[in-house]
């Protein structure tokens, strides 16, 4: 039977429908701009060699903290196509949280997406030895700091490495460990749940099959913070399953008027956005 992961899965959509669309977001000029599946892929295995490059070692982690956007995704993806795995960290972690899941998960790189993440790396750099690799995404500006690199300069430096990268990418199974998924600590110091390569693929299968008549062409609007499992489900590994596409709002109270320009066909709502949307209309 052929192996049939989320990495797979993403593969075979960019080889049979590689000009579908994949991940859109709002740039500056406040229109969406849109991946298609083949971007998707080479800009995924550009990431897992740039992952080589940095002498990551398989089963290396990168660690991501930064709001929705389609770096966040293929910086996930990345880590993994380089047989690593990926650990997001909420966006509102403090720096002793961020220090323990960075040391906790022995992370060889971080990709952040704004000055004030990396401060709260910054302030805790003396106590993590295992990161080499701070890295900008989402158009973030860089500081001048030897451990910080612009996305475009991470993903230039691993052009030498394509070939090593796409070797891990094949030796990839299914037991393998893929995500790290913190939770929030708000009842304690934040625990790490290890899900496997097959956790992943299963889930996102089951939870496809829930929604009768689900396509790939459907659109979601992905909003809550990716470093939750049921968002990264809607966002990464269900959408690569069914091959949706994913709209990512601009901030949590752009939602309103994201979702009336986006028109999702699906949406995936905690209470608390339930009760907001109820008061508005109230």
């Amino acid at each position: 039977m052929p192996r049939d992961l989320i990495l797979d899965r993403l593969f075979h959509h960019a080889a049979t429908r590689p000009r579908d669309p994949a991940l859109s977001a709002l740039g500056p000029d406040e229109r969406w701009r849109t991946l298609d599946y083949a971007a998707v892929e080479r800009r995924v295995r550009a990431f897992a060699a740039a992952c080589v490059a940095a002498e990551m070692p398989p089963g290396g982690v990168v660690a991501l903290l930064a709001d929705n956007h389609p770096d966040w995704v293929l910086g996930a993806l990345g880590a993994q196509a380089a047989g690593g795995v990926a650990a997001g960290i909420y966006q509102n972690a403090s720096i002793e949280q961020v220090e323990y899941i960075l040391r906790h998960s022995e992370a060889h790189l971080i990709a952040v997406d704004s000055d004030a993440q990396w401060q709260k790396v910054r302030a805790r750099l003396d106590h993590l030895p295992a990161l080499r690799r701070v890295v900008f995404i989402s158009g973030a500006a860089t500081p001048d700091h030897p451990l910080c690199q612009t996305l475009e300069a991470f993903l230039a430096a691993g052009a030498s490495s394509e070939s090593a990268a796409l070797a891990r990418a094949a030796a990839i199974q299914g037991r393998d460990l893929a995500s790290l998924i913190y939770t929030s600590g708000t009842t304690g110091t934040p625990k790490g749940v290890m899900l496997t390569h097959d956790n992943l693929a299963w889930t996102s299968r089951q939870a496809a099959s829930m929604i009768k008549g689900i396509t790939h062409h459907e659109r979601i609007v992905s909003y809550l913070p990716l470093a939750h499992i049921a968002e990264q489900m809607f966002t990464i590994h269900g959408a690569i399953t069914t091959g949706y596409t994913v709209y990512f709002a601009e901030a949590l109270d752009k939602v309103p008027d994201n979702l009336k320009e986006v028109e999702p066909t699906l949406f995936f709502g905690v209470p608390r956005i339930w009760e907001k949307f109820h008061s508005g209309i109230a």
